[in-house]
């Protein structure tokens, strides 16, 4: 008896083996086929985001085109270049762009060499009520010393005191959103400030046939939202030719403008592009540097950029 149960044990044991080998394969089959899934999945993404990148830089291709046929003498809201394409299918998905100039904002980096910067940026200040008193924080952000400026001026001996520490930049603004850590710029005063300020590299001017009502409104001492809006329909009807023509606007009849830094044309612009492959997005973000007529992307990124916000 003893044998056939010794028999029937093993048979046993052979057959749950062979089960267990069965499940087992089973396991490794199914994990085999998942993981093939995923890298498929995965290849396919990896596939649409070349694809959607390549579409994207086919945007900044195109712009680069538009602004390069553009008269550079006089740029304004009703050019080729200003109107933003809507999405166009391709391949897969769409694509779409913008390009505008940051021209049309006060630039912060102007403030340190510029008296008529400085005097424009306080009237802007208090048109969108922010104290003034943060422009030497800022001044002192951009100047090369360690020498803080009297009233409300900070250097690193400030800074090196905040939690975390940080020090100050000691040089231009890089990117519009380092307004933040500035000395008195809180959250609220920089969401105020940052529809109208920039970070252009080097010397920047404001062109008045792009500025906003708001900026028009810096021009001077004294103008009225209502001058502002005058301003802006005469150059929406017909873009300034030059800025005495928009000298001899009625709304400044009487005021003192100072004409340094501004401009009727522009020679920075960001081209903002977004192409959808799949369910795969890219972004892209580039800034554009046009010299005697002939544009060049100086910067490129994903998404966003710092010269505005």
């Amino acid at each position: 008896m003893a044998p056939r149960a010794n028999r029937r044990r093993c048979g046993g044991v052979a057959l749950v083996t062979a089960l267990l080998v069965v499940a087992l394969a089973a396991a490794a089959a199914a994990w085999a086929g998942r993981e093939v899934g995923r890298s498929l999945a995965r290849g396919e993404r990896l596939a649409h985001a070349t694809q959607a990148a390549l579409y994207a830089r086919g945007m900044e291709a195109w712009a680069l085109r538009i602004l390069a046929a553009d008269d550079p003498a006089v740029d304004h809201g009703g050019e080729r270049w200003a109107r933003p394409v809507p999405p166009l299918p391709v391949e897969g998905g769409a694509v779409r762009g913008a390009v505008t100039s940051p021209e049309g904002r006060l630039n912060l980096n102007d403030l340190l060499r510029s008296e008529a910067a400085r005097a424009r940026f306080v009237r802007l200040c208090r048109l969108v009520d922010v104290d003034p008193g943060i422009l030497p924080a800022i001044l002192d952000w951009l100047d090369p010393d360690q020498t803080p400026r009297a009233p409300g001026g900070a250097e690193d001996e400030y800074y090196t005191l905040q939690d975390p520490p940080y020090r100050a930049a000691n040089g231009p603004f890089a990117d519009v959103r380092e307004l933040r850590r500035v000395r008195g710029v809180d959250e609220a005063a920089y969401r105020r400030l940052a529809p109208y300020v920039a970070a252009l590299p080097g010397e920047g001017a404001i062109n008045v046939n792009l500025a906003p009502p708001r900026i028009l409104q810096t021009l001077a001492d004294g103008l009225t939202e209502a001058d502002a809006a005058a301003l802006a329909e005469a150059r929406d009807a017909r873009p300034f030719a030059s800025v005495d023509e928009l000298l001899r606007q009625p709304a400044l009849a009487g005021r003192e403008v100072a004409t340094e830094g501004l401009a009727v044309a522009s020679r920075f612009f960001v081209l903002r592009a977004e192409a959808r492959v799949g369910r795969v997005r890219a972004r892209l973000a580039s800034v554009v540097l046009r010299r005697r007529g002939v544009p060049a992307v100086v910067v490129r990124s994903l998404g966003r950029t710092g010269v505005v916000e």
